[in-house]
Order: C-alpha cells, then sequence, then structure tokens
C-alpha cells in the first residue's frame, strides 16, 4: 500500500502510543497488514495485534524502509526540500509550492517592492515568496480567475486608478491557491482587494467567496460583447445561481438579475479582445 501523509500520521500516533491493536479494515491496518507475519490476527482476522518486542521490531523495519526521520518529522510544516533531504518521497510534505508564493505582475514600474528588488519590472509575469513583498507598498490588489487573462492584463480597458495595481493570478482550475489566499489575509485593511472574473454564476461566485475582496471588475455589457456568451456554460453553473440567489449582496443584485436572465457567461478572454470597459463596484 501506498505511503500517504495520513498514513504517515497514524504510523507516528501509532508508535508514539501503548497501542498494540489495530483494525485491518482501516488504513492503517490495511498498511501494517503487509507486516501481519510480525504479529498476530484475531481468530476473526478483524485484528492485528503486536506485542512490546514485535511493535519496536516493526517499528524498525518501517524506518529502514522508509527513513527514520520521515516518521519523526512534522509534514505538515515540511516543504518539498524539506522532505526530500530525509526521503524520496518528497511529495510527503505539507506545504505544497505554491502555498507560500504568488504569481503576479504589475502594468509599470512603480514602487510596489520585495526584498530582493527596490522597484519590480512592469508587464512580466513574476512568481515571489509572500514574506519578501512589501505589502504596505500595495494600494490595490486585483485577483484574476484565468490564466490567459492574467497573461495578457494589459489588453484590458481597466480604470485608470488600476494601472498602478498588484495583479494576482488566483490559481489553478476550480480552487484558490493557498498562496493567494494567504497574500490575501495579510494585506492591511487599507489595500483594495478586487476580484476580476467570468461575468457569470461561477466568476460571481468567486468574487464573493475570496478572502476580503471588497470589490469587484465588471463588464460594460453591449451588443459585441453578448453575443460572446456562453449559454451552455451558464447552464452547467446551476449550483452557482443558487449560490448567488442566497447571497446578501445589494450592490450586485442587478448584474446577478441580469446573468439569469439573459443566461449569461461572458469569458474574460472576450473582454480583453473585445477591448470592453471594465468598471469597479464595490461588493457593499
Amino acid at each position: 500500500m501506498e505511503l500517504t501523509k495520513g498514513l504517515v500520521s497514524e504510523l507516528q500516533k501509532f508508535f508514539n502510543s501503548v497501542v498494540k491493536e489495530v483494525k485491518l479494515k482501516t488504513k492503517l491496518g490495511t498498511f501494517l497488514s503487509d507486516y501481519q507475519d510480525l504479529g498476530a490476527l484475531n481468530p476473526q482476522r478483524t485484528i492485528l495485534s503486536f506485542d512490546v518486542v514485535q511493535k519496536k521490531q516493526l517499528k524498525n523495519i518501517i524506518e529502514n524502509t522508509y527513513s527514520k526521520q520521515l516518521f519523526s518529522t512534522d509534514l505538515s510544516q515540511s516543504s518539498y526540500l524539506d522532505v526530500a533531504k530525509i526521503s524520496n518521497q518528497e511529495k510527503l510534505a505539507g506545504v505544497k509550492p505554491s502555498d507560500n508564493y504568488v504569481l503576479f505582475k504589475l502594468l509599470a514600474d512603480q514602487a510596489i517592492s520585495s526584498k530582493p528588488h527596490k522597484v519590480l519590472p512592469s508587464n512580466i509575469g513574476m512568481r515571489i515568496l509572500i514574506d519578501d513583498i512589501d505589502l504596505l507598498s500595495v494600494k490595490n490588489v486585483v485577483v484574476i480567475e484565468n490564466l490567459t487573462a492574467f497573461d495578457h492584463i494589459h489588453l484590458a480597458n481597466l480604470p485608470q486608478q488600476l494601472m498602478s495595481a498588484l495583479f494576482v493570478y488566483r490559481g489553478h482550475e476550480e480552487h484558490n491557491s493557498k498562496g493567494c489566499i494567504r497574500l490575501l489575509q495579510k494585506l492591511p485593511k487599507t489595500c483594495q482587494i478586487i476580484a476580476f472574473t467570468d461575468f457569470d454564476p461561477a466568476g460571481l461566485k468567486i468574487a464573493l467567496t475570496l478572502p476580503n475582496v471588497n470589490a469587484c471588475l465588471l463588464p460594460e455589457i453591449n451588443q459585441e460583447l453578448n453575443s460572446t456568451s456562453h449559454q451552455e456554460d451558464f447552464d452547467k453553473q446551476h449550483a452557482s445561481m443558487v449560490f448567488l440567489q442566497n447571497q446578501s449582496s445589494p450592490n450586485l443584485q442587478k448584474f446577478i438579475r441580469a446573468i439569469e436572465v439573459n443566461r449569461l457567461s461572458i469569458k474574460q478572454e472576450h473582454m480583453l479582445v473585445t477591448k470592453t470597459p471594465l468598471f469597479l463596484q464595490e461588493l457593499n
């Protein structure tokens, strides 16, 4: 059975306790069944037990197989590099590569700084350690749903006040990256946090569920942009539409209603290529 973070944690608890029995139907029991010749099965073959000597022998064999340090390390606080120093299974680490980093860009050279650089270059996507960013120098952050929109945000018809914003990629596919969430949680209250998403139920749900977001970027709907709407995508977003209907966001109600009535699913990419003006809408 493959070793996982959960199993390492269970093995740590087992070896550090006086417990000598394991139910075979549990994940730990399934894993230890490969070592049942060291212990004893009950008549019903549902419980595997080890005496003190057998348990110590079992611990030594498992540590010799997977690394002794692996079972004495707090994996929840360890990075891939930390675990790679003690094991060939670096993905057991609790700290993922994206947990403490964000992918961001600026549209103008400006005084947003980091520890390695006094002034960061413009229109270049950079991956940076969150703790290296001078957060007090950040006045506006725009979180972008899709990677293509992030890569080409310079094409967006943005409000002038956002030309000096810090643009951050939300994360891959359906999930906000932990790094993005951590950044939003660390930003000072004086910073305006803005969501730029698709104009559809799923997009507005993202805007309303990202931490500390107080505004979103919405498109000025016109005939050209409206013609790009994906009604089939709207029909797949029923759960997100129900979520929006249950939200008390008075400033968004007319936009939520427009999306519902017209079955709109307008993608960020079409907002960019049509040069549709974008405007700031506060959430509260």
